[in-house]
């Protein structure tokens, strides 16, 4: 099945002149061919984008370079992690109480 990689990659070629644009439209037309039955959110949501984009350059409504700027923007794919540390037993903890059997609070 198809997926958000492989539509990347297809735009890619295109915008990089290793496909012309005709192979690409021929290309993207089997890869988003059934699309609305792909699991892949994010390949269906960037398969409408693209077809959007080239029904306003195929009525030319945009000329070419628009189209090429405009897929660029659609498959330029943005990754962003997050991380939280956890605290571990190694870290140290500075002035950090507890409470001992007498119920007074102490350093530990």
């Amino acid at each position: 099945m198809i997926n958000a990689a492989q539509i990347r990659k297809l735009a890619d070629d295109y915008l990089s002149e290793r496909i012309s644009s005709r192979l690409f439209l021929e290309q993207f037309a089997l890869l988003s061919h059934n699309i609305h039955k792909c699991d892949d959110a994010d390949a269906v949501r960037l398969c409408n984008q693209i077809e959007s984009q080239l029904a306003a350059f195929m009525s030319e409504i945009i000329l070419e370079k628009e189209f090429q700027k405009n897929l660029a923007t659609l498959t330029n794919e943005v990754v962003v992690s997050i991380f939280y540390p956890q605290p571990t037993a190694s870290v140290p903890l500075h002035n950090a109480l507890a409470y001992n059997e007498d119920r007074e609070l102490i350093p530990i």
